[in-house]
Parts: structure tokens; C-alpha cells; sequence
């Protein structure tokens, strides 16, 4: 699996999960970083770039989270949207909440 699909979104959520599995079994997950401190700086730099650009697909789920958060809770618990990613000919819908967090691998 390249890394550019996994840091893009362009993996199936099958394909995300699994490689995650393997490299934690592996011992090469370092940790998982929130990007909470990071998307203010990383959105004012990436203003140039197209919607469906990684930064601004980031900043579209930390968008979509306060939104969620000042709505009043669903029946039925969480919020398990999927954003749709669509970049070089290909479609992939992942969590939004993965796209709040960057995991650390030594590989």
C-alpha cells in the first residue's frame, strides 16, 4: 500500500483498517497524533490549494465536527458519517473522524 494513498484518504476503510492492524501486530505504530493545534496553521497555508486537497479535506472535517457539536445530539449515539474523497479518478468514503488525527508509523 503506498503512503500517499493511506495519508490522502484514497484507501478503502477495509484496506485503512487492516494496514493499521498489521502495523500495530508489527510494533511500528508509534502513536496517534490530534491535529487540533495544527489545522489553524495548516488551513491558513493551504488557501491556495483545491477543496480536495489533503489540508483542506482537513479542515473540512474539523469544520464538519464544530457543526456537529453545536447540533443537538441524533438518536442513536455518535455520528458515524463518511466523508467522500475523490481524487485522481478514484472514490473513497472514509470517517471524518480519521481525517482529525495523524498516526505515526516507524516502518
Amino acid at each position: 500500500m503506498q503512503s500517499e494513498a493511506i495519508s490522502d484518504g484514497e484507501s478503502s476503510v477495509e484496506a485503512m483498517s487492516e494496514a493499521v492492524r498489521r502495523l500495530d501486530s508489527n510494533g511500528a505504530l508509534l502513536g496517534v497524533l490530534p491535529l487540533d493545534d495544527l489545522i489553524g496553521s495548516m488551513s491558513r497555508h493551504a488557501t491556495t490549494l483545491a477543496p480536495n486537497r489533503t489540508p483542506n479535506i482537513i479542515k473540512a472535517a474539523f469544520e464538519r465536527r464544530a457543526k456537529l457539536a453545536t447540533q443537538q445530539p441524533q438518536a442513536g449515539g455518535s455520528d458515524g458519517g463518511l466523508c467522500t474523497i475523490c481524487r485522481h479518478g478514484h472514490t473513497a468514503q472514509v470517517p471524518w473522524a480519521w481525517l482529525t488525527v495523524a498516526l505515526a508509523f516507524d516502518v
